[in-house]
């Protein structure tokens, strides 16, 4: 595998364009690819970069929207996913 980061920690917010701009502000994050929903106000997938390393931000999508993960204020705890990157998907499993 030739990738510098395997597991990307991905963060689900409540208003992941003002998370994207905290990260940047506070710790000088650079951001990289960003996908908007097609409403134009939630963010599908921000990307960021911190001290060389990627982490994932997102809003919270409802089920019916295909949305999966939740926020820490829906969940009533933390929320976190990590995605693992790996050149055989297959074998992992």
């Amino acid at each position: 595998m030739n990738r510098e980061d395997q597991f990307i920690p991905h963060l689900i917010v409540n208003d992941g364009m003002a998370a994207l701009k905290f990260y940047k502000e506070v710790f000088g994050a650079e951001e990289g690819h960003n996908m908007m929903a097609p409403d134009g106000k939630r963010l599908m997938h921000g990307e960021l970069v911190l001290n060389g390393h990627k982490f994932f931000v997102s809003d919270e999508f409802r089920p019916e929207e295909g949305g999966a993960c939740k926020t820490p204020q829906t969940l009533g705890g933390t929320s976190v996913r990590i995605t693992l990157m790996t050149d055989d998907p297959d074998g992992v499993v």
